[in-house]
C-alpha cells in the first residue's frame, strides 16, 4: 500500500514555479513571437504553444499507463493495486490532454478554415483514440472483481499505449490521404527560434502540472486506502484529503 508522501520544500519548489513559468509562456507567446505568416490567419497559429503540447502529453502519459501496466503484468510487484491506480491515473491524464488537444485543434481549424470540424484524418483518428480509452474506463467500471480489473486495464492500457502513435501519427500522414493538417514535422523544422523556445516551454510548464495532477491523485488514493483500512482516524484523513483539493485547485489555475 502506498503511503502519503510529505511534501519537501525542494519538491514544493518545482510546482509554485509553474505559475510564474506559464505566465511567462503566455506573455512571451503574445508579445515576443511574432505572427506566422505562412498560415492563413497568422495571429492565431499561436495557438501551437498550447495545441500541440497537448497532443504530445497525451502520447506521454499513455505511454506511462502502458508502463505500469506491464509492471502490473509482469515486474516484481506484480499485482499491486497500486499499480493498477497508477494505470488509471495515468490513462486519465492522457485521455484528459488528448481532448483538450481535440478541442484547442477545432478553435484552431474554425479560425483558419472556417469550419470547426472537416473531417480531416487527424481529427478523424484522435477521435478514434479517445472512444478507445473511454472504453477502457467504461470496461473498469463494469469489472467488480480488482484482480481481474487490474489485469484486463493493463493489457488494454498496453494495445492503447500502442495504438496512440499509429492512430495519431502514423495513419494521418499517409501520403495518399489528403488533409489539411499541417504535418508533424512543422514544429521541428517549421518556427523560427523564438517559437520553439516558447513551444518548448510550454510542453514543460503542461508536464509539470499533469505531473503534480498526477502525484495529487496517488496521494489522495493511499489518504483514501488508508481510512478504508482504519490506519488513521476520520478526522485526520477528512483535513488530508481537503488539502489535496486545495492543492489541486491550485494545479488547475496554474495550467489556466
Amino acid at each position: 500500500m502506498q503511503r502519503p508522501e510529505h511534501n519537501s520544500p525542494l519538491s514544493m519548489a518545482w510546482k509554485y514555479a509553474l505559475g510564474p513559468w506559464m505566465a511567462a509562456v503566455i506573455l512571451l507567446s503574445y508579445l515576443w513571437a511574432q505572427d506566422l505568416r505562412a498560415f492563413m490567419d497568422p495571429p492565431s497559429a499561436r495557438i501551437i504553444f498550447w495545441h500541440v503540447p497537448m497532443a504530445m502529453l497525451g502520447m506521454y502519459w499513455f505511454a506511462v499507463g502502458a508502463v505500469h501496466g506491464y509492471r502490473y503484468l509482469y515486474g516484481k510487484r506484480q499485482g499491486e493495486a497500486e499499480l493498477d491506480r497508477k494505470v488509471q491515473f495515468a490513462s486519465e491524464l492522457g485521455l484528459l490532454t488528448t481532448v483538450l488537444a481535440t478541442v484547442t485543434g477545432m478553435v484552431f481549424a474554425q479560425v483558419q478554415w472556417g469550419v470547426a470540424w472537416n473531417w480531416d484524418p487527424k481529427q478523424v483518428f484522435i477521435t478514434v483514440l479517445i472512444v478507445m480509452y473511454l472504453a477502457y474506463f467504461g470496461l473498469r467500471m463494469s469489472i467488480e472483481d480488482p484482480d481481474l480489473r487490474g489485469r484486463l486495464s493493463a493489457v488494454y492500457a498496453i494495445i492503447g499505449a500502442v495504438s496512440a502513435p499509429i492512430l495519431m501519427y502514423v495513419i494521418p500522414n499517409i501520403p495518399m490521404i489528403a488533409k489539411l493538417h499541417p504535418p508533424g514535422m512543422t514544429v521541428a523544422t517549421g518556427l523560427d527560434p523564438k517559437w520553439r523556445l516558447i513551444y518548448w516551454m510550454s510542453t514543460f510548464g503542461f508536464l509539470g502540472i499533469t505531473a503534480w495532477l498526477y502525484s495529487l491523485r496517488l496521494r489522495a488514493a493511499a489518504v483514501e486506502e488508508r481510512l478504508m483500512l482504519g490506519r488513521i482516524p476520520k478526522d485526520e484523513g477528512v483535513r488530508v484529503t481537503a488539502a489535496r483539493r486545495a492543492g489541486s485547485g491550485g494545479a488547475t489555475a496554474g495550467a489556466e
